[in-house]
């Protein structure tokens, strides 16, 4: 009689801890609505990585300006001090790197608005890693050796498109800026003085 008792115990503890109804409590766990644009960041799958990605961006976008604006007034100070900068050349810096740097910051912040497709992020990107690197390279150009010293500029950037997005970007960056640097060194008569320089 005690065995048989305890077998009915034994049953009825392991029939306690079985699921009674699986399917209908899979039923009320599943989404009944899609997601929306206010799930962004809540921690549903892709649509949370595609919101980070795009804050990535938008914070990338206001650096470029931020940057911009600091060479641009480095700039000024310096000419202050008699430094030899060619004035046309800045001018025509300040109605270009500014401008795209703000197309960059709202084309950013409207692929975050919309949710684009990855295509678009993409190319967001390849035009940011293009035009940070000619910026860099225009204002060795033009600034001499008042400026020389932001060519640490390209390794900077080209790490931070490796951290942001993973290695193939930082490659591509890399490539980018090695071509570009070139290009300035070829015309730029400090670098043409300083080959230990440019091969360094």
């Amino acid at each position: 009689m005690a065995i048989r008792d305890r077998d009915q115990i034994g049953q009825s503890g392991r029939n306690t801890s079985e699921p009674q109804d699986a399917p209908h409590l899979a039923q009320q766990l599943e989404p009944t609505e899609p997601l929306t644009a206010n799930d962004i960041g809540t921690g549903h799958g892709t649509t949370f990585a595609g919101s980070a990605e795009s804050l990535s961006e938008i914070a990338q976008a206001k650096i470029r300006n931020w940057m911009h604006f600091a060479l641009l007034l480095f700039a000024i100070v310096a000419l202050q001090f008699g430094a030899d900068i060619d004035v046309s050349k800045l001018i025509i810096t300040t109605f270009t790197a500014i401008p795209a740097g703000f197309a960059l910051y709202f084309w950013a912040l409207q692929l975050n608005r919309s949710r684009a497709s990855n295509r678009w992020r993409v190319a967001q990107r390849a035009a940011s890693m293009v035009i940070d690197n000619a910026f860099i390279s225009w204002v060795l150009y033009f600034g001499g050796v008042t400026f020389a010293g932001i060519f640490a500029l390209y390794i900077w950037i080209s790490v931070g498109y490796g951290i942001r997005y993973g290695t193939k970007y930082l490659y591509a960056a890399v490539a980018i800026a090695i071509v570009m640097f070139n290009i300035a060194a070829w015309y730029t008569p400090f670098w043409h003085q300083n080959p230990g320089l440019v091969a360094g």
